[in-house]
């Protein structure tokens, strides 16, 4: 791009553009970087959602074990 003389100092115009395209730059990564984040967001809710399901059935099989135990007992006594 050639540079006239004019209203516009040839060097203030080069910066803005040098500036404008680093701008849409750090837009286009930081879009990016939410989307990734959405992503992790979504992956850490249905592991947490799978940790409480197994928790859930250990909590389920301990409760069946100690009533298994209960019952042995009581018909031990």
């Amino acid at each position: 791009m050639g540079c006239n003389e004019g209203a516009w100092d040839c060097t203030s115009i080069m910066n803005e553009v040098v500036i404008t395209s680093e701008v849409e730059e750090l837009l286009r990564e930081t879009k990016k970087l939410e989307e990734e984040q959405e992503m992790l967001f979504l992956i850490e809710k249905q592991l947490l959602d799978t940790q409480h399901r197994l928790l859930l059935m250990k909590k389920q099989q301990l409760e069946e074990q100690v009533n298994n135990l209960v019952s042995k007992t009581a018909l031990s006594s």
